[in-house]
């Protein structure tokens, strides 16, 4: 009868052991975790080269309730990227890890959970982070799109990431179909990359050209729309400003200018003519500024009509300007 009272004693106790170790998340039987599931995320599954990959892991149990304690392995084959120790997060069991500085390419990341005694290892299927160059785009622009023969060419090319502050580094290459007008090294200016170039030898007629970016070891390569540039003799015009000498009662200097229409920069060469009231025409040279002034004197009080022609050069067109004013 003692016997039998023992046997139900220990019968009880190890029947509420049991319930004590299922309720807290433990297997009845410690040579039998109970099943779990690992399922591995990224909110980065496309990282540009340098940046940084986040993954995150989340351990349940496949069935039944509990919580699974213990550590993930991040792994991309045989490479342990980090172990990180289960937290709860709301309601589940999870690891996250950050990995900065995954080389170029694809990459196949899983996550294992070690396992414990209440809940055996599992492995997660692969996620893939594929990791590239970053994107950028080239600008093109030119303060000189028309040029007169022999003038200076002002090109600049802005390279930039979109969306981002970013600095890449490298050369642009300013070209006309093939042929290579020039190569330079980006440099910051302001808070854009820029590559100026500028060129004196560009045939008359239209010249498409574009800039193109060659990339980097992080940065890949772009292109510009092409800008056009016209090579061709400009208009010109010819202004007169008669300017009385106030020493002087009827004495003027006749100062003519000559000038480029704009776009058009530079000064003309060469030379001016004057024609005053119809009398012999004068003919002077234009200084370094596209300048003549010749010095008359008029009875005061009197109509007179001035006429200069500037017969052009090899690099702008002629034109011709009248003035009439009382002495």
């Amino acid at each position: 009868m003692h016997q039998q009272t023992q046997r139900r004693f220990a019968v009880v106790a190890i029947a509420a052991a049991a319930a004590t170790m299922l309720g807290s998340g433990i297997s009845a039987s410690a040579a039998t975790p109970a099943p779990s599931r690992t399922v591995l995320s990224t909110t980065t599954a496309n990282v540009a080269i340098g940046g940084t990959a986040h993954l995150k892991a989340v351990v349940k149990p496949v069935t039944g309730a509990g919580l699974p304690i213990g550590n993930v392995v991040f792994k991309e084959g045989a490479t342990v990227l980090g172990t990180v120790a289960l937290s709860l997060v709301g309601v589940v069991q999870t690891a996250k890890l950050d990995v900065p500085g995954l080389a170029l390419g694809s990459h196949s990341v899983i996550a294992t959970y070690v396992g414990s005694p209440a809940f055996a290892t599992s492995t997660s299927l692969p996620v893939i982070i594929t990791v590239a160059k970053t994107a950028t785009t080239t600008t093109l622009s030119s303060t000189t799109p028309l040029a007169a023969p022999g003038s200076t060419v002002k090109l600049k090319a802005v390279v930039k990431v979109p969306g981002v502050v970013a600095s890449p580094t490298g050369n642009v290459t300013f070209t006309e179909g093939a042929t290579v007008l020039g190569t330079v090294a980006l440099a910051l200016v302001g808070t854009v990359e820029t590559a100026k170039l500028s060129i004196s030898t560009l045939s008359n007629g239209d010249h498409s050209i574009v800039a193109t970016y060659g990339g980097s070891a992080t940065y890949l390569g772009s292109a510009s729309a092409p800008v056009t540039i016209t090579v061709a003799k400009p208009d010109t015009t010819t202004t007169i400003t008669p300017v009385a000498v106030a020493a002087v009662p009827g004495k003027y200097n006749l100062n003519a200018v000559i000038a480029p229409v704009p776009p058009a920069t530079g000064f003309p060469t060469g030379v001016v003519t004057f024609v005053i009231d119809a009398n012999a025409p004068q003919v002077l040279a234009l200084n370094g500024t596209a300048r003549a002034s010749i010095a008359v004197t008029f009875v005061v009080g009197t109509v007179h009509t001035v006429t200069v022609t500037y017969a052009g050069d090899s690099k702008y067109i002629g034109s011709t300007g009248t003035v009439t004013f009382t002495a």
